[in-house]
């Protein structure tokens, strides 16, 4: 069972959190293209800050991969094995949820910015706050780890 985590069990947090990433770059692109495209057909100027806001998401393939990179260098003994399952993908659900949700939020950012409503910093500070729950989530899996 060691050979089997020893294998596939790093990749595993990548991959989950890679999931949410593309879901929430899914909701925050597709709103800023269609922004862009009712701006344009509006001959209203385009919010260039949907275009910054919707690549916001990407970041959790960062965190994933921090984690990952920390269990490819650590010695996996049958005690352990279990234990960084359970984080790999616990971890992974984690980011990968923020991620959805920070995708969503950039979108519904998107059609408010393409409304008039600049609330670009108070976008920002919702964003920022459930990224610092996928940062937190790899930071403690990474302190708390054997």
């Amino acid at each position: 069972m060691s050979r089997l985590f020893g294998i596939f069990g790093p990749s595993l947090v990548l991959v989950i959190t890679m999931i949410g990433v593309v879901v929430g770059l899914g909701f925050a692109g597709a709103t800023a293209l269609r922004v862009f495209k009712r701006c344009k057909n509006e001959n209203k100027p385009i919010p260039w800050n949907s275009f910054i806001l919707s690549g916001t998401p990407i970041v959790g393939a960062v965190y994933s991969n921090i984690l990952m990179q920390w269990m490819l260098q650590t010695t996996i003994t049958p005690e352990i094995e279990s234990i960084l399952s359970g984080y790999a993908i616990g971890v992974g659900l984690i980011i990968a949820l923020s991620m959805a949700i920070i995708g969503k939020l950039a979108a519904i950012a998107c059609n408010e910015l393409s409304e008039g409503i600049n609330n670009f910093n108070s976008h920002v500070m919702k964003i920022g706050a459930m990224n610092a729950v996928a940062m937190f989530a790899m930071i403690f899996a990474l302190i708390n780890m054997p």
